[in-house]
């Protein structure tokens, strides 16, 4: 009779223990996904936002230089502040959108021979319909991480500083000392570069009025000085 049913509590038991296991196995890899999301949200906000004043995402000590390295455009910065700006948002856009960008170089640190960091200040504003019709933008320093594969230079990486009070702490902690100055300064170029951007976004409106239509994707403008 105890043999019957110390095989009977066996049989019982085994299955009972298989699912303990399948449900240890479970909540550790809900555990593992947590903490890695977790830490992917963590990272995002250090570079972006900054805790207690610290950063993550910082400049290098190459020096600091005021030339593009070979190959890498002003209109290949401007797709990457653009992208920034409106990533996935600017293919909902139609024809009577215009998205335009100029910016300032204020310096390049060519890291090695095929990575460097760009520093602009940067201008990236969006036109509905009209070019006096400006539906949103923005004005401050980038700084953008650039690899070069296979002769293109194709945007890594990206920062922009801290809004409100932390602005100025969050470029003084990520920019070079030498050109930070100039970074904090909103204003710098401004005038230059709201101009810019207007005649690019009329030039675009021109030619919509002009031809009719355009190809349904926003235009993406660039200018650079």
């Amino acid at each position: 009779m105890n043999d019957t049913n110390k095989e009977t509590n066996a049989a019982y038991e085994e299955p009972k223990k298989k699912v303990y296991v399948k449900l240890i196995i479970f909540i550790a890899l809900i555990t593992a996904l947590f903490i890695v999301l977790g830490a992917k949200f963590v990272l995002f906000y250090y570079r972006t936002h900054g805790i207690g004043g610290h950063y993550i995402y910082k400049g290098c000590d190459a020096e600091v230089v005021h030339v593009l390295p070979e190959g890498l455009t002003d209109e290949a910065i401007s797709d990457a502040v653009i992208n920034v700006e409106y990533g996935k948002e600017k293919n909902d856009f139609d024809k009577y959108d215009c998205l335009a960008e100029s910016h300032y170089l204020l310096g390049v640190q060519n890291v090695d021979d095929t990575h460097c960091k760009v520093y602009v200040m940067s201008l990236c504003e969006r036109y509905r319909y009209s070019y006096t019709e400006n539906v949103s933008g923005s004005s401050m320093c980038r700084m953008i991480d650039f690899q070069n594969e296979n002769g293109e230079w194709v945007m890594t990486d990206s920062w922009q500083p801290r809004d409100g009070a932390g602005y100025t702490a969050s470029i003084k902690q990520t920019v070079p000392k030498e050109i930070s100055d100039e970074a904090v300064d909103t204003q710098i170029h401004i005038k230059e570069l709201m101009a810019e951007n207007t005649n690019k976004a009329k030039d675009y409106f021109e030619k919509l009025n002009d031809s009719g239509s355009v190809h349904n994707a926003a235009l993406l403008v660039h200018s650079a000085e």
